[in-house]
């Protein structure tokens, strides 16, 4: 706590401190308007909103459907409820908290925009959070902000001097919003945060090893003010991650042993930790996901990540997805979505006879008629979302289209036009679910017909 006091003596002056979510919009107000908004705030939110629903842990507020609202409300106890395990030290003394959401009001009228756009802001004297997601294509998940906003809350409820320590709580947050839930419940927190990996690297290959350095040296006794700067916002969270995932790394206990260390480390100590982060920066994505891929419970997580970069390599991820989509480990639907997802995109390193057994082992998975059609339904899927140039799929969604489940057809029409555009074809779902079999196979016997012509 040396560090924690020290900051905390020098920005005391900050009687609100917001820590707002990265990618969000910076919102500035006033002096005055931020005088008024505990006025405001504490006069009672439900003034404002028109549900109110209390959890154990947390009073939920929102104007939009309630049984949305509900679901919300689960997902945030359940991460309220993750969080307290993965911290059992400091558990007791985290309170409750009052959570508004406020859905952006264009997705609230189905009106999707191109960006992905989840905000949210903590503001610790009021016990508050705020969370406004937009989402571009009716999305629902709002686990990355949540964890990130509930990281805010447990690391100031244990330790109130935190709350001025700006880079130490992003740079927590960061580490901790990419964490996901088990099909059992638990809780796993890989803290490779790849984006903001990414970015630190393109930051340190622009600017050098000193640059990088000092900057991280002088987010130590930022104000808020200063990391907020609307001009670095994006870069400070980039630099905030790396050093705090250095210093996670640096340490060994458990997760929350580790944290507590960090906490007590004094500016001085943690300046001298510094030149470490840049050399653990030069570690490439792919080898820092291949590390972590050795963990059969991240090993999933792993390879959605990879599908995420630009040329993944596959001789990283080639064994890990193999072992993913292996009978014995029983792949679920999720396992194919991956793989198809990973192995139609851009990918790097891996020869022509990897590719090609790669592709017609899914397509065997595609057109079996043993594997569960909720297998082939998320295959398909995943091929009439992202494409591929494989012409190994064709046949196996052509012969879907006469599949007995109209689900099925239609994932395989949607997949059909999109590896094959040169062909006009019938997209509607409603055709393939409904239309009588005999207008159905006319369709397909012109599949059929264009199939064989390219062979």
């Amino acid at each position: 706590m040396k560090f924690a006091r020290r900051c905390a003596a020098r920005h005391r002056s900050s009687a609100i401190s917001p820590t707002r979510r990265r990618r969000s919009h910076i919102v500035r107000f006033p002096r005055l308007a931020w005088a008024l908004l505990p006025l405001c705030l504490l006069s009672g939110c439900g003034f404002f909103y028109e549900h109110r629903i209390e959890y154990p842990d947390f009073s939920l507020y929102g104007d939009h459907d309630l049984p949305k609202l509900e679901r919300t409300g689960e997902t945030i106890q359940q991460v309220f409820g993750a969080y307290r395990e993965l911290f059992p030290s400091i558990a007791d003394r985290v309170h409750g908290v009052r959570i508004l959401y406020a859905e952006d009001s264009l997705s609230r009228e189905n009106i999707y925009t191109g960006d992905l756009r989840q905000e949210g802001f903590y503001l610790p004297i009021l016990d508050l959070i705020q969370l406004s997601p937009r989402r571009p294509r009716g999305e629902e998940d709002d686990l990355t902000v949540i964890l990130h906003e509930m990281a805010h809350h447990f690391l100031i409820s244990a330790f109130p001097d935190t709350s001025s320590a700006y880079w130490l709580n992003e740079g927590l947050a960061c580490c901790l919003e990419i964490s996901f839930f088990d099909p059992d419940g638990s809780l796993r927190t890989p803290l490779f945060n790849q984006a903001l990996h990414q970015h630190a690297r393109r930051l340190l290959r622009r600017d050098g090893r000193k640059t990088f350095e000092n900057r991280v040296s002088e987010l130590i006794d930022a104000s808020w003010f200063e990391f907020h700067n609307d001009d670095a916002e994006n870069s400070n969270y980039a630099y905030s991650w790396s050093f705090y995932w250095h210093l996670l790394e640096s340490f060994e206990g458990t997760l929350e042993s580790r944290i507590l260390q960090i906490v007590d480390m004094t500016p001085e100590e943690l300046r001298s930790k510094i030149p470490g982060m840049i050399d653990r920066l030069r570690g490439r994505t792919d080898d820092q996901l291949a590390q972590l891929a050795r963990d059969p419970a991240l090993r999933g997580w792993t390879l959605e990540r990879w599908a995420e970069l630009p040329f993944a390599d596959g001789r990283r991820f080639l064994e890990p997805l193999q072992a993913e989509i292996a009978p014995e480990n029983s792949p679920s639907e999720l396992s194919w979505s991956r793989a198809t997802r990973l192995v139609n995109s851009r990918v790097r390193g891996l020869s022509r006879s990897q590719r090609r057994d790669l592709h017609r082992k899914i397509a065997r998975e595609l057109g079996s008629i043993d594997t569960p059609v909720s297998i082939r339904i998320t295959i398909a899927e995943a091929l009439g979302t992202d494409g591929s140039r494989s012409w190994s799929y064709i046949e196996p969604l052509i012969d879907g289209l006469e599949n007995a489940n109209g689900e099925f057809r239609a994932s395989c029409a949607r997949a059909l036009a999109r590896l094959s555009r040169q062909k006009p074809t019938i997209v509607n779902p409603s055709f393939w679910q409904t239309a009588p079999p005999e207008i159905r196979a006319q369709e397909i016997d012109e599949w059929r017909n264009w199939f064989s012509r390219r062979r």
